[in-house]
């Protein structure tokens, strides 16, 4: 059963918990963080507060990567609007969307300033225009894939000594990239919304597929030599790629 509701600060942050108390529970004390609770320990019966506040401080780091973690998920998720002002990202920039409606024969996008500048033709009906600022939208997203993937694969393919087949601009749902067996490149068009750094990363590791087809330490050494961070990178693309999305 739940207890009172109490606070702990872990550092200049103050972190809501409560205490589930169970006289099963004998010795040891768990912290539990879900989507849309506070921070819930579990503890036995008899604990006293200054001991399970104890274990909390010690899980400090624990606790407050959790909580950024779930906070970035739940921003992720937020649908977008594709309305003017609305805020999206390039290359890991923060750009601001500027959609115009005027005499136009099709939706268009481009890159003007600190502006994604969007043109909707003014006979698009109200209820299609979002759509339509989406679609113009995600079709400069490929454009700019279809073009500066093949220059970054051209670069860490002569860095590796690999020869690649084609390189495929693709939409898969879950995943950032693949190799096939014919020695074909695919990459997810969402990864330009991320730092330069992450796009090498994606274009590298599926290169380094092209000769170890598994994740092996023969895979891993062959992109930590021409990419010593990639574990970095990796981490990094892990913890930030839920916001790579429209």
């Amino acid at each position: 059963m739940s207890g009172t509701k109490r606070t702990l600060m872990l550092g200049k942050t103050a972190i809501p918990y409560r205490v589930r108390r169970s006289p099963r529970r004998k010795r040891t004390i768990a912290l539990i963080i879900e989507p849309g609770t506070d921070l819930t320990i579990l503890a036995p019966a008899t604990a006293e507060v200054a001991r399970i506040e104890a274990v909390a401080r010690r899980r400090a780091g624990w606790i407050l990567r959790k909580l950024a973690d779930i906070r970035e998920r739940a921003h992720a998720q937020r649908p977008r609007e594709f309305v003017d002002g609305e805020s999206l990202t390039y290359l890991g920039r923060q750009y601001r969307l500027h959609v115009t409606y005027a005499a136009a024969a099709k939706p268009s996008c481009k890159l003007r300033g600190g502006w994604l500048e969007v043109i909707v033709p003014a006979s698009v009906r109200m209820r299609d225009r979002q759509r339509a600022v989406a679609q113009a939208v995600q079709s400069w997203y490929r454009a700019q894939a279809r073009s500066r993937l093949m220059t970054r694969a051209r670069i860490w393919s002569a860095r590796l000594g690999i020869t690649f087949g084609h390189l495929l601009v693709t939409n898969p749902a879950k995943r950032w990239g693949s190799c096939d067996a014919v020695d074909n490149i695919r990459i997810n068009w969402r990864i330009m919304m991320a730092p330069l750094s992450l796009v090498d990363y994606v274009v590298a590791h599926e290169l380094c597929h092209i000769k170890h087809r598994n994740h092996s330490d023969e895979f891993w050494r062959l992109l930590g030599s021409v990419m010593p961070d990639c574990e970095r990178r990796r981490a990094a693309l892990r913890k930030l790629g839920a916001r790579y999305s429209l």
